[in-house]
């Protein structure tokens, strides 16, 4: 846990960070879940609801980014970051892979879409906590960038993981 963890619980933004990244991640966990159903018992309003959560937490990373003029994060083959986000990531992926083979979807690629949400989410509520990197720089390259790499591969194998 980073070191001045307390102190940036009472930053507005960091908190609402990790409120938002927390709540996509549950949202989508449970929107994953009905997706198993093929006509997903009339709760189509849960993916509309994280789409809006991830439509703003986006435009909330992209007005940071503007804002913070130095993009000065270079990528490091072998950060700490990374075995971090494969730490944190692989067992979530288990999880939720376990738990969405079990159902019927009709709808694989959005199913792989709402799994790598809730497992990104989830890991990169775990990095915020862990790294003491605020830049935007590497927050992108390190704890969003492999979660968007694992959601690419997810929807490339999601029609032979999820099929009827």
């Amino acid at each position: 846990v980073r070191p001045d963890i307390s102190e940036k619980l009472f930053e507005p933004l960091f908190t609402f960070e990790i409120i938002l990244a927390l709540w996509i991640s549950v949202g989508a966990a449970i929107s994953s879940s009905w997706l198993r159903f093929p006509d997903m018992r009339g709760a189509g309003w849960l993916i509309t609801m994280t789409m809006t959560l991830l439509a703003v937490f986006v435009v909330k990373s992209l007005v940071r980014t503007a804002v913070e003029v130095p993009f000065t994060s270079d990528f490091q083959f072998g950060h700490h970051c990374q075995n971090l986000s494969i730490l944190f990531g692989v067992m979530p992926a288990i999880i939720v892979l376990f738990i969405s083979i079990h159902g019927k979807t009709t709808r694989p690629i959005l199913m792989s879409f709402m799994n790598t949400l809730s497992i990104g989410g989830m890991s990169y509520v775990a990095m915020r906590i862990v790294c003491l990197q605020d830049d935007m720089g590497h927050l992108c390259i390190y704890h969003i960038l492999p979660y968007l790499f694992l959601g690419f591969i997810g929807a490339i194998v999601g029609r032979r993981i999820y099929r009827w």
